[in-house]
Formats: C-alpha cells, sequence, structure tokens
C-alpha cells in the first residue's frame, strides 16, 4: 500500500475494532460479576491498548500495516510489539523489498505453529528485529529469509541467539539497484 493516509485510517479501524472487542469482555466480566478476573484483564488489554498505539505511531504507517497483516494477523501464538524511536517514511523500494523478505518469516511463523513473536522496531538505527520464541525452543531456521533479504537488497544478519533476525531499513544493497 503507497498512501501512508490510506495506511493510517486501516491501521485506525483494526485499533478501534480491537478496543471494542476489550470493551465487551470488560462489560460481559463485570456483568458476570468476575471482579477477581476483571482487574488483570483489564491490565493486559491496557498494555496491548498501549503497545499497538505506539506501533501505529513508528513512523510509517505503511510498514506497520505491512507487519500486522503480513506477520501478526493469524499469528499462532502471542506476540509482543517494542518501538522505539521513530522511523523516517521509508523509501518504496526498501519497504518493497521488506515485503518480499517478510513472506518467508509469515512461512516460517505458520511452520513453527504456537509461538511468541517479538517485533522491535527501532527508528533511531531504522532496523527491525523479529524474534520468535518456540515451545520446543529449537533454532529457527532464516536462511530462506536472508535469501531473499539478500535477493532484494535489504541488508540482514541473524544474532547470536539465532532465533532473533535483525533488517536494516536505511539502505538498499547492489540487488535493489538493477
Amino acid at each position: 500500500m503507497d498512501n501512508t493516509k490510506e495506511a493510517t485510517e486501516k491501521l485506525i479501524s483494526l485499533y478501534r475494532h480491537d478496543f471494542l472487542n476489550i470493551l465487551q469482555v470488560v462489560g460481559g466480566m463485570a456483568q458476570l460479576k468476575k471482579t477477581d478476573k476483571l482487574m488483570t484483564y483489564i491490565r493486559k488489554a491496557s498494555e496491548e491498548v498501549q503497545q499497538f498505539g505506539r506501533f501505529i505511531g513508528c513512523g510509517d504507517p505503511r510498514l506497520a500495516l505491512m507487519i500486522y497483516e503480513t506477520l501478526l494477523e493469524n499469528v499462532a501464538g502471542n506476540y509482543v510489539l517494542q518501538i522505539t524511536g521513530t522511523l523516517a517514511v521509508l523509501p518504496d523500494n526498501v519497504l518493497a523489498a521488506l515485503e518480499q523478505t517478510l513472506q518467508p518469516v509469515r512461512a516460517l511463523l505458520e511452520g513453527l505453529g504456537e509461538c511468541t513473536l517479538s517485533v522491535a522496531i527501532n527508528g533511531s538505527d531504522s532496523k527491525l528485529q523479529i524474534y520468535i520464541i518456540n515451545d520446543a525452543n529449537r533454532e529457527v531456521d532464516w536462511q530462506p529469509v536472508l535469501e531473499q533479504a539478500q535477493l532484494h537488497g535489504l541488508q540482514a544478519e541473524v544474532l547470536a541467539k539465532k532465533n532473533e533476525l535483525v533488517l536494516y531499513l536505511d539502505k538498499l544493497g547492489p540487488a535493489s539497484e538493477k
């Protein structure tokens, strides 16, 4: 999606939908007088709403929407978002390279099944970090993702933890200049 306004509107719609779902659950718990669970749920929901709000404000709503639609939507398990700083609006070629690079990440997630996905956007360093924790605690095979990144000129590396991938969003290599 090229238009930042359209991406922002779609993200806000998703945000509103999730918030309304939370309010329905809170209302149901209150009606059933499940006050012991209600405060715990409210704290958790509040954290999630704040987290998603920071995600929307990462600096490039097109990137946030792409990450949501490619990785977070319908993920089997949980996800955690960490946003530090604000990204500059990414050039279209970086966004296109990232879109292609994230496809094998989605396939990886589907193959793992239940897992926790951590997505961190660091605006000051222009990088996207993806960390996967799976129940079997087995190493993640990032090779298809690294190959896609290289094919599309996006710099990427796997950190020593083996389950963490870093994608650098501030420059593309020779493959993107074709």
